[in-house]
């Protein structure tokens, strides 16, 4: 039920900022709004890859064959392969940025990695970058970045609400509690480490960090 849920929030989100972006007056004098599709469907995180990334068109085919697009704007697309890899996704922002007769629809890369290479060219580039459920926490501050739309929750707050879980299940205290975080040692694995320190700090509880390297697979060392 939960995972049907976060799917029809994803998706809600998501043609949300599409709507914004179709908005702007460039976009109404436009016949087609372009997305760069940044996926991966091959490599160790492959299959991820390929559920979401081939749900996403699908859903952006759907939009066109049963609405004719957004206020009459078809949607069209090109995916480059980022295999998961960071410099492979800079890669195909270049190759697809300027591929847009007007102007780039939301970059939703589904790797925070790549989104963490991509937020300040974003920005220079005027093009929104979508991270959600994943990506840069401080990326909600607007102000700093404008075109970076951390959507539905962070790493951080996701850490926050299973402490807070925990919390209830012990009577409202985690003080003298030992907490592990098993986490995979990248950009994602990493982003929620700060929050959680802080937590121990406020809660009195002990933390035990520990890194499972690329591409997890491999945990018997743990």
């Amino acid at each position: 039920m939960w995972r049907r849920n976060m799917i029809k929030v994803r998706k809600s989100v998501l043609m949300t900022a599409v709507s914004i972006t179709l908005f702007s007056q460039a976009a109404l004098t436009a016949e087609e709004q372009f997305f760069p599709v940044l996926s991966y469907r091959v490599g160790p995180y492959g299959a991820n890859g390929q559920a979401f990334f081939g749900g996403f068109i699908d859903y952006l085919n759907y939009v066109n064959l049963k609405n004719n697009g957004i206020n009459g704007v078809k949607l069209v697309w090109e995916e480059c392969e980022t295999e998961y890899n960071n410099a492979k996704g800079i890669e195909c922002y270049e190759r697809l940025k300027d591929k847009a007769k007007v102007s780039t629809g939301p970059i939703h890369t589904m790797s925070t990695g790549v989104a963490y290479a991509l937020i300040d060219k974003s920005v220079e580039d005027h093009i929104p970058l979508a991270m959600v459920g994943y990506g840069r926490t401080d990326a909600v501050d607007g102000s700093v970045f404008p075109y970076a739309f951390p959507l539905v929750s962070t790493y951080q707050m996701q850490a926050s609400a299973i402490l807070k879980f925990i919390k209830e299940k012990e009577k409202g205290s985690l003080e003298g509690k030992k907490i592990v975080y098993l986490y995979h040692d990248s950009a994602y694995g990493k982003e929620p480490i700060v929050a959680l320190q802080e937590e121990a700090k406020l809660n009195k509880f002990d933390l035990t960090l520990i890194p499972v390297a690329h591409p997890g697979n491999e945990q018997g060392a743990q």
